[in-house]
């Protein structure tokens, strides 16, 4: 009896496939790159509100929370591209994530050159 009640309670506790494992990962990424824009958008309220943070505080912020997304994006893509399909669905949705990564490195890139070229923290911060 006991062999049959632990194979029993095996079955009932499936294993996550990798797909499920890269999904759970690729969700925690996400909602530490949500935390991370809260913590600079809290960074950029200071500054316009109570005027407690300079703009090289939040330029630098910026430029580090600027080159973490972008590496996120890019664990995204690679992580994306060895589990999707390779069917023209998985193809087609890598395309797609490509895409709407290089439109937000685009806004990121302009971001870092206001950065680095205002001297106004508000303008900034804005």
């Amino acid at each position: 009896m006991g062999r049959a009640h632990i194979d029993w309670m095996r079955s009932s506790a499936p294993e996550r496939t990798d797909g499920e494992r890269t999904k759970e990962a690729l969700l925690e990424q996400h909602v530490r790159v949500r935390v991370g824009l809260d913590e600079l958008d809290r960074y950029a309220l200071a500054v316009i509100r109570e005027g407690r943070l300079s703009r090289a505080d939040l330029a630098s912020a910026l430029e580090a929370t600027s080159t973490w997304l972008s590496d996120a994006m890019s664990d995204d893509e690679q992580t994306l591209e060895r589990v999707l399909p390779a069917t023209s669905d998985g193809t087609e949705a890598l395309a797609h994530l490509r895409d709407e990564h290089e439109r937000q490195r685009e806004e990121l890139c302009a971001m870092q050159r206001l950065a680095r070229t205002t001297g106004d923290a508000i303008t900034l911060a804005l």
